[in-house]
C-alpha cells in the first residue's frame, strides 16, 4: 500500500459538488469514497490494493469515480484541485520571498520605531469598545483601508489563508487604533509602511509556536508578549529614544520606496 506522506494538509472541497456527485451512493459508499479522495490527495494516486483496502471488494459505483492510468487510479477533480492549490501556494511563497528580501534590507531602527509607536499601549480584550473606535471622519477608518491592512499581513505572510475575514478585520482595526492613537496625523502610506515592517518582524519571530500560529488576532491577543520577544531578539533592552512621524516616514520611504 502507498504510504501516506506529510504534504499539503488541505485542498478546496466543494460541498455542493460532492453532494450532487454522490447523491445515489449509500452513506457507506460516501465514507469510502471520501477516504479514497483523501488518500489520493496525500499520495497523488491510488493503487488497486488501496482501493480494495478501503472498499473491501470491488464496488462499481465508487470505481467509476476514478480513472485508471496504467496501474494507478486517479480522480481527475481531486488531481486538478491539488494542482490549483499548489500553484496558488507557490505564487504566494514567491511573493513572500520577494517582500522579505526587500524588507530585511531595513536596519533595526525601523523595527524599533514600530515598537515605539505602540510602546505604551495595553491591548486588552475587555477594554471599553468606545476606546477602540476612531472618529468616523478619519479616512483611515474606512472599510477599504482596514482591508488594506489585512492584505498587507496576508502579503507579508505569503500563503496565509483567511478563515474569518470579519475577525481579521476587527484585529486590523484595533491595530490601526493603537498606531493612530500615537500618530493621529500619519498618512495612509506612512501607516501601511510602518505596519508592513512590523508584520515582517512578527512572522519571523523566533518563538516557534507563535511563528506557526501568527495571525492578526494573535498579534492583538499576545501584543505585549510579542513586543517583548521581538525587542529581546533585536537586542533592545532599553526604551529607544523618540522619533517624529516625519523621521519615521523618511526612514521607511528611503528603504522601501513608494509602492
Amino acid at each position: 500500500m502507498v504510504a501516506i506522506m506529510a504534504k499539503d494538509p488541505a485542498v478546496l472541497f466543494y460541498t455542493q459538488d460532492f453532494i450532487t456527485g454522490t447523491y445515489l451512493m449509500t452513506n457507506e459508499q460516501r465514507g469510502k469514497y471520501i477516504m479514497l479522495l483523501c488518500l489520493q490527495h496525500q499520495n497523488d494516486f491510488l493503487l488497486e490494493e488501496d482501493m480494495l483496502k478501503i472498499c473491501g471488494s470491488y464496488d462499481a459505483v465508487i470505481w467509476s469515480k476514478f480513472e485508471k492510468e496504467n496501474d494507478k487510479y486517479i480522480n481527475k477533480r481531486m488531481k486538478e484541485e491539488k494542482e490549483k492549490r499548489h500553484k496558488y501556494c507557490e505564487s504566494r511563497r514567491q511573493n513572500r520571498r520577494g517582500k522579505n528580501l526587500k524588507s530585511f534590507k531595513t536596519d533595526n531602527l525601523n523595527i524599533k520605531h514600530m515598537y515605539q509607536h505602540m510602546e505604551n499601549e495595553n491591548v486588552n480584550e475587555n477594554e471599553n469598545r468606545n476606546d477602540n473606535v476612531i472618529k468616523s471622519n478619519n479616512q483611515e477608518n474606512q472599510p477599504d483601508f482596514i482591508d488594506k491592512i489585512v492584505n498587507e499581513f496576508v502579503d507579508a505572510y505569503g500563503d496565509y489563508q483567511i478563515v474569518n475575514r470579519g475577525k481579521e478585520r476587527a484585529a486590523a482595526g484595533k491595530l490601526l487604533h493603537i498606531y493612530k492613537k500615537q500618530f493621529p496625523t500619519a498618512s495612509q502610506d506612512e501607516t501601511l509602511e510602518s505596519l508592513r515592517i512590523y508584520f515582517n518582524s512578527c512572522i519571523h519571530i523566533q518563538d516557534k509556536w507563535m511563528r506557526e500560529n501568527m495571525s492578526l488576532s494573535l498579534i492583538i491577543n499576545k501584543f505585549n508578549e510579542i513586543k517583548t520577544i521581538l525587542k529581546n531578539e533585536n537586542g533592545e533592552n532599553t526604551k529607544p529614544r523618540g522619533a517624529t512621524i516625519k523621521q519615521i516616514a523618511a526612514t521607511v520611504l528611503r528603504n522601501f520606496g513608494n509602492r
